[in-house]
């Protein structure tokens, strides 16, 4: 009868810790996620992706100056960032554009925070980098990287290698690293253990999450001699933010 009987008033104690955890299961649910749309974490990095046909030819053409006219980086995760939507960025003002676009060629958009552009990827999709020379006379240079290794040398990023030539009037896109003269492996977001620059040996997994890009001058015109030196690039590897010219800061990490 004693057993019986302590079974009977515990059964009001179970039935409030029943539904004591179902409601706090409800919470957890509703609550807001920080983790990516797929659940991934909010860290991104890119991934040496399948093969993809992108023929290039070397070209002899000397820079101008070694003085960058315009270095920009632009962050990435799968975390929402708040602040004004914009589909591209101004690299040389009125003169170099830059865009991310997807796998279906539609721009992929940005947004404006206190640290500078910043995109939400998602973990397996496919993106490319787009850049337009509004310039009827000037040819510039592209030097860009991901992650902070060089896209077309797969060194650590530097403003010293050359990059992709940009002609006047023209829009180029940049897929993938650069594997040989005809092919590069897409670029694809992914977890940071999978990305190129953790298994590269002139990468890190430390500088996931950024694309950096300076333009250089081929030929200068007459408007641009003379302008103010631009802001230095990666000021982020000093306050621990990932690199996107890590050998401009004192060398690899």
């Amino acid at each position: 009868m004693n057993t019986g009987f302590a079974k009977m008033r515990d059964r009001p104690a179970l039935l409030a810790r029943i539904a004591a955890l179902f409601l706090a299961a409800v919470l957890a649910a509703c609550a807001p996620q920080t983790a990516g749309p797929s659940g991934e974490a909010a860290t991104l990095g890119t991934g040496w992706g399948e093969d993809r046909a992108a023929p290039a030819r070397g070209l002899n053409l000397r820079r101008e100056s070694n003085r960058p006219l315009g270095v920009a980086e632009i962050r990435y995760s799968a975390s929402a960032a708040s602040g004004r939507r914009m589909d591209g960025i101004e690299l040389v003002p009125g003169a170099v554009g830059m865009r991310i676009l997807r796998d279906n060629g539609r721009p992929w958009p940005m947004v404006e925070t206190q640290t500078g552009p910043h995109l939400q990827g998602r973990s397996g999709e496919r993106y490319q980098l787009e850049f337009t020379n509004h310039s009827a006379t000037q040819t510039y240079e592209i030097v860009a990287t991901v992650d902070g290794i060089d896209v077309v040398s797969g060194a650590a990023g530097n403003l010293a290698n050359r990059g992709h030539v940009l002609r006047a009037g023209e829009t180029i896109g940049i897929t993938g690293y650069r594997k040989n003269a005809g092919e590069v492996a897409a670029f694809r977001f992914a977890d940071p253990a999978q990305s190129y620059a953790a298994q590269s040996k002139a990468g890190s997994v430390a500088n996931v999450g950024v694309i950096g890009v300076g333009v250089f001058a081929l030929e200068t015109p007459p408007h641009l001699r003379g302008a103010p030196p631009p802001a230095s690039a990666s000021a982020a590897c000093g306050a621990g933010g990932p690199c996107a010219f890590p050998a401009n800061a004192g060398g690899a990490r």
